[in-house]
């Protein structure tokens, strides 16, 4: 059974209320005032579906507009399952005819293009009817799905993800504007977690319109056998998504979802894309998994309007790896896009922290520019002194430098909503995520 798309609507309006009440600080609201992945959600980050309506019927319908805080991956296999896991029972459906970017000629009546999945007008009650598998008893995924793995992954509490993305084969990826891809209609991108080597939980994203908002946000969680994955709703008993299955992880609230996705005028977090982990940057490297999705693959294969490369980002290693934990877990957030997170006094107190496909040194980067050597905004709670640490030499010898600095501070933090980072959706710290920051920190002359 599915859930007509016009109920979406009402949770939306729902939802928005909700997400606006947040009596914080303006740099203390999101990631720094409203996260993840968003960080994919996660935070990457990563709620799903908004579950602010009455009932299962509300809530199933808000998965609509809200969203998976998605995005991204710290790639382990799932046991037996899905393409590039590795997993002994892993097995891809090949039985689908293959229309891929040539198969269909506009010019050419007798072969019209047709996609292989149709545009979902309904939310489906089960991943089993989401597309995403042809055979979900099998774990056999649909040969039409991509899986892919960004190269900066969005942390999630440890848990481990899968990745897949159906793009439809008869329209691009408009990359005209490289850092701001606008996908087709049809579009759906699905995220899968394994806690202990238990499948927990699953997202889906899907663009079912062309307008800024048309999009889907749901989440499922598996039953004990994972033979199926229910659709989570606002009416679903809130005890089912703590430690489900014996494992010491939270699966997301419903209501939580466009806080890292984003939408149209909230200024609270996510990118016009909603697609998180999937773009130029996070898709722009090399893997030695056959069949991996990269830039250079989606470009040598058709899937995008403005083929290009892959790029590189700026700096050391050192400073490529805080950069792009800073990307992937902050800067879904915190950006210079329509949704990104607005602080201060607007625009000139804005912290861009996603990574640019223009940036062509460490000293251009977003996350160099509005948080090396600035002071934080509407800090009253803390000691910390800049954003990410004063460029100051004199500093050097300081015992514990990273004690000057905001965004290391926040990211030690767990248990209070109004000061860590990310504010939702994770309650364990990334120890790998702090020491890649203070690596940076400690770098600095």
């Amino acid at each position: 059974m599915f859930k007509l798309r016009c109920l979406a609507c009402v949770a939306v309006l729902l939802f928005s209320t909700h997400c606006t009440s947040d009596d914080t600080s303006p740099e203390d609201s999101g990631h720094d005032g409203g996260r993840d992945s968003g960080m994919d959600s996660g935070g990457d980050g990563d709620g799903d579906g908004d579950g602010d309506g009455d009932g299962d019927d509300a809530g199933r319908d808000a998965g609509r507009d809200s969203s998976v805080p998605d995005a991204t991956l710290p790639d382990g296999a799932l046991p037996d399952a899905s393409i590039d896991s590795g997993a002994p029972d892993a097995t891809l459906d090949s039985g689908e005819p293959d229309a891929g970017p040539d198969a269909g000629d506009a010019g050419d009546a007798e072969t019209p293009c047709e996609n292989t999945l149709p545009v979902l007008d309904l939310v489906p009650e089960t991943l089993s009817e989401a597309g995403l598998y042809t055979d979900i008893a099998s774990k056999t995924v649909r040969s039409s799905m991509l899986p892919y793995a960004p190269q900066f992954v969005l942390w999630s509490d440890g848990a481990e993800k899968s990745r897949f993305m159906y793009l439809p084969e008869c329209e691009p990826i408009d990359t005209s504007n490289m850092d701001e891809w606008s996908f087709p209609v049809g579009a759906r991108a699905f995220k899968e977690f394994v806690v202990d080597g238990k499948r927990i939980e699953t997202r889906l994203v899907h663009r079912f319109g062309t307008g800024a908002d048309d999009f889907m946000y749901a989440h499922y969680l598996w039953n004990d056998a994972e033979t199926d994955a229910a659709l989570i709703t606002s009416g679903t008993e809130p005890s089912a998504l703590i430690h489900p299955r014996g494992t010491d992880y939270t699966v997301p609230t419903p209501d939580t979802c466009a806080r890292c996705h984003g939408a149209t005028g909230g200024a609270q977090g996510g990118l016009p894309a909603r697609f998180l982990g999937f773009s130029a940057i996070s898709l722009s490297h090399t893997s030695s998994t056959s069949g991996a999705t990269t830039l250079q693959s989606l470009s040598d294969d058709g899937k995008l309007s403005h083929p290009s490369p892959n790029l590189s980002v700026p700096g050391n290693d050192i400073e490529r790896a805080a950069l792009g934990y800073l990307h992937a877990n902050c800067g879904f957030c915190h950006n210079d896009s329509a949704d990104g997170v607005s602080m201060g006094a607007g625009e000139p107190d804005r912290m861009k922290l996603l990574l640019k496909t223009t940036d062509e040194t460490l000293a251009a980067t977003g996350a160099y520019t509005t948080a090396v050597d600035v002071a934080p905004v509407g800090f009253t709670w803390s000691t910390c002194t800049h954003r990410l640490y004063p460029n100051d030499p004199g500093l050097a010898d300081t015992p514990t430098p990273p004690v000057l600095s905001c965004i290391y501070e926040r990211m030690s933090i767990r248990g209070d909503l109004g000061k860590q980072m990310p504010p939702i959706d994770s309650h364990k710290v990334d120890t790998a995520g702090l020491a890649m920051i203070e690596a940076w920190i400690e770098s600095f002359p």
